[in-house]
């Protein structure tokens, strides 16, 4: 059960983080760039708009779309 919904947000960022950063490794992108995705990614669950507009965008990855 949540506890609130920073706790939420925090575990949707930490989906989108792993997906993402599958995602980029696929692609070859090298680990570095990728930790800085992922630190971005973490940083903006701490905001309900930016927290929405990130899951609606790594939706097309998580679908297996990395055009």
């Amino acid at each position: 059960m949540l506890k609130s919904e920073q706790e939420a947000l925090q575990m949707l960022a930490n989906a989108a983080v792993t997906y993402a950063s599958r995602k980029l490794a696929e692609v070859g992108i090298s680990a570095g760039d990728a930790e800085s995705v992922a630190t971005a990614l973490v940083s903006v669950s701490t905001k309900v708009a930016q927290a929405q507009a990130l899951f609606r965008a790594c939706t097309p990855l998580m679908q297996g779309d990395i055009s």
